[in-house]
């Protein structure tokens, strides 16, 4: 997938001048070959058995999304100055009108370590079975969280709009902040790919390729409404000493880059027809163990994760690798 869009987009992946390139995908394109429509169509079987409905035309094509390095003095320049690791910000994926999403899938195509930064964070989850946090703080970032989806504000960014009132903007930032330091903590010396806020409340992703993250942006505990734990964002990738560069997939220079594959479920029109979405997202608010695209998905016993393995008289594909849910 990266050599595809390496090839039908190579003037576009200049790191001066962009912050993050996306290029859609799908498997009917005509420029794929049979071999390469196959790798993606078993994907989305496996995505369909997940989440346990099937593609359908009323939902985006997959989306490749291109991360370089930021233009940064260095990574110890960057951890003065934490502010700057969430520049791309933080939202919700109905953002741009899409209400019908439920569950994104972010499939990690690349390897970033996780000290050049590049994490999925979510400001606000939890881990499975834990109790949510009681203090002050963490009810100031719900009700944060809350109040931005309440006043359809689905990005960070359409927090400045100057007539929004000021509880909005304060929102923001202080979700923000929080985010800032998840970034920063996740990137510290020794940290593995997922990283818990020890105050209870957040998650960072470090991307490792072959794995995937999927998250219900309408969940159950939400009652089928816009869950304020599904705010996320992709922190900045940088650049750090050469020795630690070595060691990183694909890191040149002192510096890295993220890629990723995503896929937004929204739901059928026709099943919105018998209910709303708010009823469709809690029918379908867990991911199934199943079969699909020659994988079978079984519940670990480890919080977040499923364990995937080669269904019998399949071969085991490359993407069967144990992915954090």
């Amino acid at each position: 997938i990266v050599r595809l869009v390496h090839a039908s987009a190579p003037h576009s992946l200049g790191h001066a001048n962009q912050a993050k390139l996306r290029i859609d995908i799908d498997a009917n394109d005509t420029f794929l070959a049979p071999a390469e429509a196959s790798v993606l169509r078993a994907v989305e079987r496996r995505i369909a058995a997940l989440s346990g409905v099937r593609g359908h035309g009323g939902e985006m094509p997959w989306a490749v999304h291109f991360t370089p390095a930021a233009a940064r003095e260095g990574e110890e320049n960057a951890r003065e100055q934490p502010e700057d690791r969430m520049t791309l910000g933080l939202h919700v994926d109905t953002n741009n009108c899409r209400l019908k999403r439920w569950v994104t899938f972010i499939i990690y195509l690349h390897t970033t370590a996780p000290e050049l930064g590049g994490h999925t964070v979510f400001p606000l989850a939890l881990k499975c079975g834990s109790d949510e946090p009681k203090g002050q703080k963490f009810r100031k970032l719900h009700n944060a969280a809350s109040l931005l989806t309440s006043a359809s504000v689905h990005h960070t960014g359409q927090a400045s709009n100057p007539l929004l009132a000021e509880d909005v903007h304060e929102a923001s930032r202080l979700l923000l902040a929080h985010a800032e330091r998840i970034a920063a903590a996740a990137a510290g010396p020794g940290q593995g790919q997922m990283y818990f806020d020890p105050g209870g409340a957040g998650l960072a992703v470090s991307p490792a390729k072959g794995s995937c993250v999927a998250f219900f942006t309408r969940s159950l505990g939400s009652g089928g409404a816009i869950d304020p734990r599904s705010w996320h964002g992709g922190a900045a990738v940088g650049c750090i000493g050469a020795a630690a560069a070595a060691a990183a997939d694909g890191c040149a220079g002192g510096c890295a880059e993220k890629w990723t594959l995503q896929k937004f479920r929204e739901a059928p029109e026709a099943a919105l027809r018998e209910c709303c979405i708010e009823s469709f997202a809690r029918r379908h608010s867990v991911l199934q163990p199943c079969s699909g695209g020659g994988v079978r998905f079984e519940v670990d016993e480890t919080p977040l994760c499923l364990k995937a393995t080669a269904s019998p008289g399949a071969a085991s594909p490359a993407s069967a690798s144990p992915a954090p849910a």
